[in-house]
């Protein structure tokens, strides 16, 4: 059996105790720099852990970060894909559009050989 495959009943409490450690590495480093930097208040273990969920709701929505790596490399692929199937009217068409969207982007000068 493939270790990604395990159960579910495995990962708990693996990651139930990681969250109580990351809980505890919270709280002894707020209470070890907080305090002393910005004269700020000490936090018990369960604020850090509230800390900790807090934090993860506000940056993560308790999404894993493979989930966004995922997306963007989908995203890449979708725009790869369409690329592929547009016509060289099509590509210059899309590339003058980003170049008036996002700025000057350097136009290739065709001079047809002639030098001035």
């Amino acid at each position: 059996m493939a270790f990604t495959k395990r159960s579910p009943w495995v990962w708990i409490p693996v990651m139930l105790l990681a969250g109580l450690f990351f809980g505890l590495v919270v709280m002894l480093l707020w209470n070890w720099l907080i305090p002393n930097i910005f004269n700020g208040p000490t936090v018990t273990y369960w604020e850090a852990i509230g800390l900790l969920i807090l934090g993860r709701l506000l940056t993560g929505s308790l999404t894993g970060a493979h989930q966004k790596w995922n997306a963007y490399h989908n995203y890449k692929e979708v725009w790869k894909e369409k690329w592929a199937h547009m016509t060289p009217e099509e590509r210059e068409a899309l590339k003058e559009k980003y170049r008036h969207r996002c700025g000057s982007y350097p136009k290739k000068e065709d001079d047809g050989g002639t030098t001035g």
